[in-house]
């Protein structure tokens, strides 16, 4: 079986992120409220400058239950941990996404969704795949949310104190990307790279040959693109899915077999020296002996299991319950 990498210590993995020397590492109760402060106030100003905005888009998150883990999608780790490139010879990584997206187009269920909302099958690989991955098939998307506490949620969901002797282990990660401070042309909406249509994955086959661009999917978004003169209004992350929507969710696309998202933007390690900016984006580990109390903290702004995965019938049954309950009360 293929070994994932990972982070051997917090020196190796600091090369790769902007280290804020006040909250690089949140070892107690205080420094997290300050450091929780710090970034929902960064938020809510953003938002209160365009409020026109649905959610704040410019900030994305991603909790990771261990500080080692590199960023991956799960069809990475699938393909390196069952060593399916020996399987697959002599068919690349994203023949494999795409044989994979084929076989799910045959399934009557998703027939049936795609043609409710009237998608040709040359329109139907990314809302195949964002299905897929809600629903823990393999897929080269990775969950991001605009959301804050979404992402604490899912870094702190299973923490528990660690008895390892490497540092590393102890802590959980909140990765966060600021789009506006990301290079031209090397993070943008797969909607502004398709001209506003639905791509397929086979336009991206040779993609890891010459190129280093990495795309974001997302339905929260103003999808109307001024240059353009066609734009598809559908959604793309949203269909048959009912979780995305309370996590506030969107996707990152990455299209190589095993380069993790960190690795994958145009970063001149060589040339950067000191200069903060070629970095793309920010890491802040958490002890996990504060998972616990991450969990109430944002539970007081309602997040918890039953909101981050929603069970309808169940919120149908406990309104019945609540009515029920005030009639009695009369």
């Amino acid at each position: 079986m293929g070994q994932l990498p990972i982070y051997s210590s917090f020196l190796e993995k600091n090369d790769k992120f902007v280290v804020d020397d006040h909250f690089f590492r949140i070892d107690t109760v205080e420094q997290f409220d300050k450091w929780y402060s710090f970034m929902t106030r960064r938020v809510d100003e953003k938002i209160e400058k365009s409020k026109t905005e649905r959610t704040n888009i410019n900030n994305m998150f991603r909790g990771m239950g261990e500080a080692k883990y590199k960023l991956m999608t799960s069809s990475q780790r699938f393909w390196i941990t069952n060593e399916l490139e020996q399987w697959w010879r002599p068919r690349r990584y994203l023949e494999f996404i795409q044989v994979f997206v084929q076989n799910a187009r045959k399934k009557l269920l998703f027939k049936k969704v795609f043609e409710y909302y009237k998608l040709a099958p040359n329109q139907r690989d990314f809302p195949i795949l964002s299905i897929l991955q809600h629903y823990g098939a393999p897929t080269p998307l990775m969950d991001w949310t605009y959301n804050l506490d979404v992402a604490l949620f899912f870094a702190s969901e299973n923490a528990r104190p660690s008895y390892s002797t490497n540092e590393i282990d102890h802590y959980f990660s909140i990765y966060h990307i600021e789009k506006n401070k990301q290079h031209y042309k090397e993070f943008y909406n797969l909607l502004d790279y398709s001209g506003g249509s639905f791509p397929q994955i086979t336009t991206f086959y040779g993609w890891e040959d010459y190129q280093n661009s990495i795309f974001y999917i997302s339905d929260f978004e103003d999808k109307r693109i001024p240059s353009r003169s066609f734009v598809d209004e559908r959604p793309i992350t949203t269909f048959y899915n009912q979780n995305i929507i309370p996590q506030e969710g969107l996707f990152i696309f990455n299209p190589f077999p095993d380069k993790p998202l960190e690795d994958c933007f145009n970063t001149n390690h060589s040339q950067r020296g000191n200069n903060l900016e070629l970095l793309p984006f920010s890491c802040f580990n958490i002890r996990k002996d504060l998972g616990e109390y991450v969990r109430r903290r944002i539970k007081r702004n309602g997040i918890d299991s039953k909101f981050i995965y929603p069970e309808l019938k169940k919120y149908c049954n406990d309104l019945v319950e609540e009515f029920l309950d005030q009639a009695v009360e009369r």
